[in-house]
């Protein structure tokens, strides 16, 4: 056992020689090719110090200093008059665009384009509201689950209604819940939903996550399974629609749960 130790750290030590002395060959070998070859090494310098002399001459010549900063109009977003004057080059956009983007944090993203030879370009990039919550107020939120800081004392007509979020009145609590994590996914699922005769779902009630409600605009109420199963029972909601739509008849609830569909008129009720 002790014998084959030895031989081995003895095979470690030789690995160290072997490695330099074929790495100071290898170099010897390129060393000995660029004398005989030395054309593509001269056109590397040469193209190196062209870059260097370029990118020199861009970081001092006149022509690039900023001379405007264009920011659509109406914007709320304010940049330092500091930047003008600057080298284009000089300026740290992605910096400059984080900057930005704390001013007004209802916006998605802010870019900060430059524009040869003298202009910053600000493109503010707004968030899409795909539904809204009640705390205090109603509150729009987008399908990051980013809830708007203004709010409304109304809800908005065009968005779907988020319930069964719990009694919280704290929107950095519903933030960190997985209910309106949920929501949002199933909203924006909704939000490309194509349903018959210009019917829209009005409400969504995540109380039970298992168990998904939906209310149309004529308050018909819809009744699904879980958000796994979702796909399937609204494509089952989207024929139910176009059968009911053609017998003209109201509904008081569709249960989309079963392969077959459950609709109960709404002059039974």
């Amino acid at each position: 056992m002790r014998m084959r130790r030895r031989r081995q750290r003895q095979r470690l030590r030789g690995i160290f020689p072997r490695l330099l002395s074929h790495l100071w060959a290898g170099i010897i070998g390129l060393s000995r090719w660029l004398l005989r070859h030395p054309q593509p090494f001269g056109a590397l310098c040469l193209i190196l110090a062209i870059g260097w002399l370029l990118r020199a001459y861009m970081l001092q010549a006149e022509d690039f200093r900023v001379s405007r900063v264009a920011i659509p109009v109406n914007s709320p977003l304010t940049v330092s008059e500091s930047l003008v004057g600057t080298n284009i080059w000089r300026v740290d956009v992605e910096a400059l665009a984080d900057t930005l983007g704390k001013q007004q944090p209802w916006l998605k993203e802010v870019r900060v384009i430059r524009q040869l030879p003298d202009t910053l370009r600000i493109d503010p990039i707004p968030r899409v509201p795909i539904a809204q919550v009640r705390l205090d107020h109603w509150y729009s939120v987008d399908r990051a689950g980013f809830l708007w800081p203004s709010a409304e004392n109304e809800p908005n007509e065009r968005l779907v209604r988020i319930a069964g979020l719990g009694t919280t009145s704290s929107a950095a609590k519903l933030r960190e819940g997985e209910k309106l994590a949920a929501a949002v996914r199933i909203a924006e699922k909704m939000r490309r939903l194509r349903l018959p005769s210009a019917r829209r779902v009005t409400e969504l009630d995540v109380s039970d996550l298992q168990q998904l409600r939906l209310v149309l605009d004529d308050d018909t109420q819809v009744l699904c399974g879980s958000e796994l199963e979702l796909d399937a029972h609204l494509e089952r909601l989207r024929l139910a629609l176009k059968k009911i739509t053609q017998n003209a008849e109201p509904m008081q609830y569709i249960d989309v749960r079963f392969q077959d569909p459950v609709a109960l008129p709404r002059s039974s009720s």
